[in-house]
């Protein structure tokens, strides 16, 4: 092959396509679909994500790829100019190379004419660019794929619309093998998983460049390339040996098997969600005994929870990579060997249940998906693993917990109406810590004596003397995290009043004020919340924003407490007001803020959702203080947060939530060390607030600018080309 021939080819087919008003209603059908998906979806969800955009864009290339590709081979058929192609220096792999390269060059134009979707989320918000990067990466090469299998469908035949047929059913099913791997267990699903894109492409643009996705991609392209050589030769009664391509197919069968043993992973995510933290390479490096892991994965599992075991097994390699010699592991299948699966009971796995589909009914199987991590004479048992982004730190801080000699005892204060956090928080807190659920304050001192004391949401009122038990734990060098709230607000009724517990005077000491007031938030600054209202005979579902749940997402960098969060909700919440005669010896940090939009409500009682909440023209504007920490000189810590719904049950059930409460415990336990890891896979990109005209103008320009530049430039060149042959036909006469 030689590269000035496929740039002949290159460069002819790639004006036929912009010479012909087919490209530029191929372009723009595109790009205002794609426009739509991503201006129905972008105020809606009210974060800079190209989620409701790239969510339909693999079924959409499932048509369009096919319809680029379909003219490529088969209009040369129908025309027969092939026979005339035949006739020059130029070969079949150069004549199939250089047509597929400038269907390439359409996609690049389609692809370029939809970057002005995440270049209007970097204006109205922040984006993670790598992801988005990670984002156009896995759509070029979807995108590649597919136009190669249009290519071999058109090498097929001579009709157009039998090509685009084929192209179209080729790609679908490509398409299809990932959506239905949940019919076939075992093998034959991690098999489908595998040849189906679903994966490969989520893999991408998740932000994760795996070289054995790229093999994966590369791999198929040059199979239906060969594929498309194969048939034009035999068309021109060239003869080929099969063997010759069924040997390619096994070799390209064996490199993508060791290339699940011999890659490499790029994360270009903004916290680096899917690579070790240094955090995990310093746990696992300074390890003085042997770790090992003990994972127990069926085999016969649905596809979608095989992927789990793929992504264990690469960051088990990773912490290995870290430390050959002190952390080791296997992979077991209870499946195959009945003796395992009793092995597997014994030390504290069990069985999961899901369906599986077999002879035309729904059938419940029981499967294994756990791990077992010892160290010393020591265990830990994860009977369970369930997402992907959490399995660095559960593996970390399992580490960490076999490997402290002394537990920080942490204790929940009771007997004042406080806030019960769910029964999975407090199972969390136990693998790092022994955790007191109900702690007395009795004979003047707490039972049992805690290290940590965390007073969640009371909302009774406190004894002097109670006071004074509190001081004096905080005096004695031991911490305290307290969640108060200045009113108490029932989610039943929406009926605020004063919350008195007396423990106004002892932040006072510490130069902590509480204003009067409740802070909103507007619009996309607060939390979207389901309330029922009765139409007469009916109960209908509102979905509301609630500008008395505030979302935070103003943090202070570099304090470890926020550390690689995104954002939080503080329900009910008043603004905190720092004395200017703060004593001598205390050092007070803030470090959450509400935005500048933020406003205090001074009405505290009827807080009904439904209402119009919005500000008043003398109402006091943000940014307010909304969490601080306190250092007393030869004393100890105390986080405060004037929320004490934050920690109920309810809004702990976000993870953002529980993560900032789990990172409250550590820094109040001297143990900041797992607090980035925890934070890894929270992200929240909100878009900034915009007034609705320019809501209206994003929108209408994301769904129609582009098209518009294209249907501009479609009618300079129509009308270039038609004074070109103008031009041409009189100089022929």
């Amino acid at each position: 092959m030689k590269a000035d021939r496929i740039k002949a080819i290159l460069n002819r087919e790639t004006y036929s396509y912009f010479s012909s008003p087919t490209a530029y209603i191929i372009i723009i059908v595109f790009l205002l679909i794609a426009g739509w998906f991503f201006s129905s979806t972008i105020f809606l969800i009210g974060e800079a994500t190209l989620e409701g955009f790239l969510t339909n864009i693999p079924l959409l290339f499932v048509f369009l790829m096919p319809a680029i590709s379909m003219k490529l081979l088969a209009e040369e058929y129908r025309e027969g100019t092939i026979e005339i192609l035949s006739t020059q220096p130029v070969n079949e792999e150069e004549i199939i190379l250089g047509k597929y390269l400038s269907s390439i060059i359409l996609l690049i134009v389609i692809l370029a004419g939809t970057l002005i979707h995440p270049i209007t989320l970097s204006i109205i918000g922040k984006i993670d660019s790598g992801r988005i990067i990670g984002t156009y990466i896995g759509l070029f090469l979807l995108g590649s794929f597919y136009l190669m299998v249009g290519t071999f469908a058109s090498s097929l035949t001579n009709t157009q619309v039998v090509a685009f047929i084929i192209g179209f059913l080729f790609c679908f099913i490509f398409f299809l093998l990932g959506k239905i791997i949940s019919f076939f267990p075992g093998a034959i699903g991690f098999i489908l998983n595998f040849i189906g894109t679903d994966s490969h492409f989520e893999n991408i643009t998740k932000g994760v460049i795996d070289t054995r996705d790229i093999v994966y991609y590369l791999s198929f392209i040059y199979l239906f390339f060969l594929s498309a050589l194969y048939v034009m030769k035999r068309k021109r009664g060239i003869k080929e040996n099969p063997s010759k391509y069924l040997t390619t197919v096994g070799i390209l069968i064996l490199i993508n098997y060791f290339s699940n043993y011999f890659f490499i992973r790029l994360d270009l995510t903004k916290n680096k969600i899917y690579s070790l933290s240094k955090v995990s390479k310093k746990i696992v490096k300074n390890l003085n005994d042997p770790v090992y892991v003990k994972a127990y994965f069926n085999s016969n599992l649905p596809g979608q929870l095989l992927a789990m075991r793929k992504y264990l097994r690469d960051i088990l390699q990773e912490f290995h990579s870290y430390s050959p010699r002190n952390f080791k592991f296997e992979f077991l299948d209870p499946s195959k060997d009945e003796e395992i699966s009793r092995e597997a009971r014994r030390e504290g796995l069990y069985p999961i249940q899901f369906t599986e589909i077999k002879k035309d009914k729904y059938e419940v199987k029981e499967g294994y998906m756990g791990m077992v991590i010892f160290y010393q004479d020591k265990k830990e048992v994860i009977p369970y693993l369930k997402e992907a982004e959490t399995l660095e730190y559960l593996i970390s801080s399992t580490i960490k917990k076999l490997t402290r000699e002394i537990k920080t005892k942490i204790g929940f204060l009771t007997e004042h109406d406080e806030k019960s956090i769910p029964d999975i928080l407090k199972e969390e807190i136990r693998r790092n810590y022994t955790l007191y659920e109900d702690v007395k304050i009795e004979e003047k001192e707490l039972k049992p004596d805690v290290d940590v004391l965390l007073i969640l949401g009371p909302e009774k009122e406190f004894k002097e003397e109670e006071i004074e038990v509190i001081e004096k734990f905080v005096d004695s060098k031991r911490n305290l995290g307290l969640f108060l709230s200045k009113y108490k607000v029932p989610l039943d009724s929406f009926w605020g009043s004063k919350n008195n517990t007396k423990l106004t005077p002892f932040l006072k000491k510490f130069g902590i004020e509480l204003k009067d007031g409740l802070i909103c938030e507007p619009p996309p600054y607060c939390q979207r919340i389901g309330i029922q209202q009765r139409r007469a005979f009916f109960l209908i579902q509102n979905i509301i924003e609630y500008p008395l749940f505030p979302i935070i997402s103003n943090f202070k960098k570099g304090n470890p407490i926020v550390r690689g969060l995104e954002k939080v909700t503080l329900p009910f919440v008043s603004p905190i007001e720092i004395s200017t005669g703060t004593k001598k010896g205390i050092t007070i940090e803030p470090f959450m803020f509400t935005t500048k939009y933020s406003w205090i409500r001074k009405n505290t009682s009827n807080l009904n959702p439904l209402q119009n909440i919005i500000p008043n023209k003398n109402d006091e504007r943000g940014p307010f203080i909304v969490g601080v920490t306190i250092k007393k000189k030869d004393a100890g810590r105390i986080v405060f947060i004037p929320s004490g719904n934050f920690a109920s049950e309810r809004f702990q059930e976000d993870v953002a939530n529980s993560t900032l409460l789990l990172n409250i415990i550590d820094w109040l336990s001297e143990d900041e060390d797992l607090i980035s890891i925890r934070s890894k896979g929270i992200e929240y990109y909100p878009l900034k607030k915009v007034s609705d005209t320019v809501r209206l103008i994003v929108k209408y320009s994301n769904m129609f600018l582009m098209p518009f530049v294209f249907l501009i430039i479609g009618f300079i060149w129509w009308r270039k080309e038609r004074i070109k042959r103008k031009i041409y036909g009189e100089l022929k006469v």
